[in-house]
């Protein structure tokens, strides 16, 4: 992969990706895209006497007052380079300024360097190579390392002050930022245990040299705690905030690893755990949490060559697993009007994916479990499905993916024991079931249909003696208010058929994936 191209956007939604493909992972889907995004360190200097040079570290960007850093002062040979190491003290960003014994009318060189932690930094080991270590952001163990070198000739007159104005700290490491998107989910999340590591549980170290201010090889690094973040260090998109809509449903968490701007780095981002929340009604419309776990998702970057200073942005957009009947993959509940947002005009979260396949007593579907008909087309001619986050990805289903429904033979109407019927189609191939989702099979629950101006839902009779009698419609794509007709037989041929609607009808819509 050849080195991502600059970008100044803040907004990873308005930032051309690198690299965007979908990826499938233990039955999770997720869309990933890399942008690139500018960042820098400073440190600056206050004056002292000939004899103390003092060295002050201020706030600046992503520095935080505590941080520590160490300074290194070494004699030379006259021409610059470092001979002996004259001394060596650790600093602490703030408003003390750090002290250095030197000698007047002497030449020395320099070296300042943190790991933006607020830990201790180990005693200098020499100019051979120190090892820098891909880290997450708890602070105990974030090696987020940054360097600088100058050389220092102090005055002969002690009474003249020896001024460094400022520090630069050039990164050596480049900054991963990961944001996790669950609002192709159609969940929030709750919490989220991600780490940097390969299949062998190891990740790339750097090791790097003071001397030549570069890194001299990289080698394999077992991972350990230092490469773990959590959620005391995963940071919520506030609501309003880069096209959030719905609180808790893009997390972003910041990696570091050692690059030289040339050799590779084989970037696997091991999701352990991720914890969502989903609402469900019940049979009675009273709403409920559901905790939803997803486990051991590995995200690959292979062959990602990044910069030393430099800042990218991986998104991992998680989406709604479908599950695949032939040809076709299908969303695992109808699509509903999601009306609890406080961003009513945003019509990429206005249509969602039910979480699961709700049999509700009679009189008590509410209308948002149904699309119009002469709403099934948005004014910029998106249909419902196609307006879901992210836009594009599902699709109204035509007429054909049903005829391929009802000829797949594995397929059966069920009764649950309580006087209700639904259909469930078992696919050819595994797919993700409990804890993530309700069920493994493709589950489609009939939902009658809402006249006009009647609030209670014709030919639907779940719960009572009749349940028998209950169709499911559902609306295709036609150009004459085509529905497929679902009743209870167990005769194959005969559970889907075809009718058409008014499009004053309210029918319930089941979305596939794009083809």
């Amino acid at each position: 992969m050849a080195k991502l191209p600059n970008s100044l956007s803040t907004n990873n939604d308005q930032m051309a990706p690198v690299e965007s493909r979908i990826v499938s992972l233990n039955g999770m889907d997720a869309m990933l895209s890399i942008h690139e995004l500018p960042v820098h360190y400073q440190l600056t200097a206050s004056t002292s006497k000939a004899t103390h040079p003092g060295i002050k570290a201020q706030d600046f960007s992503t520095l935080a007052t505590g941080t520590k850093y160490k300074i290194l002062l070494f004699n030379t040979d006259g021409q610059g380079n470092p001979t002996t190491l004259h001394d060596e003290v650790e600093g602490v960003v703030g408003p003390e300024p750090l002290k250095i014994q030197a000698y007047a009318g002497k030449e020395y060189r320099w070296y300042a360097y943190t790991f933006n932690s607020k830990s201790p930094i180990p005693p200098f080991g020499g100019f051979d190579e120190l090892p820098i270590i891909p880290s997450g952001e708890i602070n105990a163990y974030r090696k987020d390392f940054a360097f600088a070198t100058d050389v220092l000739n102090t005055f002969p007159d002690q009474t003249k002050p020896n001024i460094i104005r400022s520090i630069i700290l050039t990164r050596k490491t480049a900054r991963v930022v990961i944001e996790y998107n669950t609002k192709g989910l159609f969940a929030q999340i709750i919490s989220a245990k991600a780490r940097l590591a390969d299949d062998a549980n190891q990740n790339q170290q750097g090791n790097f040299n003071f001397k030549t201010g570069k890194y001299t090889n990289f080698t394999a690094h077992t991972a350990g705690l230092e490469s773990v973040n959590d959620r005391s260090v995963s940071i919520p998109v506030p609501m309003g905030v880069d096209t959030v809509v719905i609180p808790n449903t893009k997390v972003r968490q910041t990696f570091y690893v050692p690059t030289d701007g040339v050799t590779p780095i084989q970037l696997k981002i091991s999701l352990d755990t991720l914890m969502v929340t989903s609402q469900l009604l019940d049979e009675e419309l009273q709403p409920k949490e559901v905790q939803r776990s997803f486990r051991n998702n590995v995200f690959e970057i292979p062959d990602f060559v990044a910069t030393e200073g430099k800042s990218y942005f991986i998104s991992i957009k998680l989406l709604e697993s479908p599950i695949p009947i032939g040809t076709t993959k299908w969303a695992r509940g109808n699509t509903f009007i999601y009306t609890n947002t406080a961003f009513p005009n945003d019509t990429t979260s206005k249509y969602q994916i039910r979480y699961d396949n709700i049999m509700y007593k009679p009189n008590t579907i509410p209308f948002s479990e149904y699309i119009l008909g002469s709403e099934l087309y948005l004014p910029n001619g998106l249909n419902v499905c196609e307006a879901m986050y992210p836009q594009g990805l599902w699709d109204l289903p035509s007429r054909a993916e049903y005829e391929e429904l009802i000829n797949y033979t594995n397929k059966e109407v069920l009764e649950d024991g309580l006087q209700s019927w639904y259909i469930r189609v078992n696919p050819d191939v595994p797919v993700l079931g409990p804890p993530a989702y309700p069920s493994d099979r493709l589950i489609i629950a009939p939902m009658g249909i809402k006249e006009p101006g009647i609030t209670i839902s014709a030919s639907y009779f779940q719960h009572t003696d009749f349940f028998y009698l209950t169709f499911g419609f559902m609306w295709y794509k036609s150009t004459d208010n085509g529905i497929a007709l679902l009743q209870h037989t167990h005769n194959q041929q005969d559970i889907i058929s075809f009718d058409i609607r008014q499009p004053n009808r309210r029918v319930s819509v089941r979305c596939i994936r794009k083809k």
